[in-house]
């Protein structure tokens, strides 16, 4: 009922089998970010920012943010998540036109090469390219790091 309502999105596993065991259960997200902080008792923005889950909201937040985009732009969300039994992830896989392109997605504002840990073991599992890759981050700066793009979470449209 709380997915058909629109208040959840479950997100599915890429099933796509690189030579390791994969995670198969969906993930859940609040599609509405105000009424998970609101459960989560977070009441202002001070609190989501020291909060333990604020990774977790902005994840969320920007997963719907991208199923809302893809919607608006008459697409079906067709977004999926990538994880192995080890616990390497990767946050949003979609096909696009023949490529297959990965984004990852942090809280932070800042940036650091660790954030592309996933995406280098996904890239080495896919066969994908650093140019098919993304993170999207709380900063505000469009920047480049390995090939790979770091898109603030305000620009997510673009995509």
């Amino acid at each position: 009922m709380l997915e058909a309502s629109g208040i959840i999105y479950l997100l599915k596993p890429y099933h796509e089998n690189f030579g390791k065991r994969l995670v198969k259960s969906p993930k859940l997200y609040f599609i509405d970010t105000g009424l998970a902080a609101r459960l989560l008792g977070i009441k202002t923005a001070q609190d989501c920012f020291i909060h333990p889950n604020r990774g977790n909201l902005f994840e969320s937040l920007i997963v719907s943010e991208l199923i809302k985009s893809r919607a608006n732009k008459g697409m079906e969300p067709d977004i999926y998540f990538w994880r192995n039994n080890l616990e390497a992830e990767v946050d949003i896989v979609y096909q696009d036109s023949q490529h297959l392109k990965a984004i990852e997605i942090k809280s932070s504002k800042t940036f650091s090469p660790d954030f592309i840990n996933g995406m280098e073991l996904w890239m080495r599992y896919s066969g994908s390219s650093s140019e098919d890759c993304s993170i999207i981050y709380a900063g505000d700066r469009a920047v480049s790091w390995k090939n790979i793009s770091l898109i603030p979470w305000n620009s997510i449209a673009d995509i």
